[in-house]
């Protein structure tokens, strides 16, 4: 393992790039004699960044980062494809800033040439002071300026929001309007197979063709007709037959009122003779 000092131009600080030529395994497509395997990479590193960087050593063919995959399926259909070429454009947004990496990550570099590794590796004991970024026009934010220009990203002015919004559906749409499948079957019209019959679909009472022109009657329709049964019969809700002596409780209380419906009554009577004798006590002769 080869350990690269840089000197890192925005912190004033010094960082260490550690390197090796890529030990291949059989999980792994990469070309093992064109690999060079970094670690301890900045946060803020790029692609554009580690190529200019190892220019130097000899033309780049590709980089991976370690949360990335070395083959990608980005095909898509001719349809898609010209239909996106005629759409409208879209109103662009500000770009983010790039994402920054987790601390002492790592990724793999293929060079053209096998012979491009030992030159990379030499860069360790080179005598030149070597500065990152690379590119020193242009630097990308970091630190506070990082998170402010990630700010200003999301929350770009409301014109523009709205402007990308509007042309971003109407390229939906064309899209959308290029790519839907036509049907066959045109409204209002018969769909007729090569015998002849013309096709139905069944749906609530009648039924209705493919196309339309031509209603067919259910069978439940049709027998409720010929029985002469209405074609909505009401429903009627069973009611819930109540128990009134299924619960003890309920049982308690029924005899507590029989019994003062009694004693009411026996009261009344006694009341009532009382009166009557009364009466016949004082009857004149």
């Amino acid at each position: 393992m080869e350990c690269v000092p840089l000197f890192l131009s925005q912190t004033h600080s010094q960082h260490f790039i550690y390197a090796r030529k890529h030990e291949s395994n059989e999980s792994s497509s990469l070309p093992p004699d064109r690999t060079l395997f970094l670690a301890n990479l900045p946060v803020d590193c790029t692609k554009h960044q580690l190529a200019r960087f190892f220019k130097s050593s000899g033309p780049v063919e590709n980089i991976v980062f370690e949360t990335e995959h070395t083959s990608e399926d980005n095909s898509e259909g001719s349809s898609k494809n010209q239909g996106e070429s005629l759409a409208p454009p879209i109103c662009p947004l500000s770009p983010l800033p790039p994402s920054l990496h987790h601390t002492a990550h790592t990724a793999h570099i293929i060079f053209l040439d096998s012979s491009a590794i030992p030159l990379a590796l030499a860069l360790s004991t080179s005598a030149k002071r070597k500065h990152w970024p690379p590119d020193s026009d242009s630097e990308e934010p970091m630190g506070l300026r990082y998170y402010l220009a990630q700010y200003d990203a999301l929350h770009p002015p409301l014109e523009i929001a709205k402007r990308h919004a509007d042309t971003y559906m109407e390229h939906f749409e064309f899209i959308r309007s290029f790519t839907k499948p036509k049907s066959k079957y045109n409204k209002g019209e018969a769909i007729v197979d090569a015998e002849g019959f013309t096709l139905v679909t069944r749906g609530g009472a009648y039924g209705n063709t493919l196309g339309g022109g031509v209603a067919v009657a259910s069978k439940k329709f049709q027998l409720d007709a010929a029985t002469g049964k209405s074609q909505e019969p009401e429903r009627r809700k069973k009611k819930k037959k109540e128990k009134p002596d299924f619960y003890t409780f309920q049982i308690r209380e029924q005899k507590r009122k029989d019994f003062m419906h009694l004693r009411r009554n026996f009261e009344e009577d006694k009341i009532r003779i009382a009166k009557l004798k009364e009466s016949r006590r004082f009857k004149p002769y």
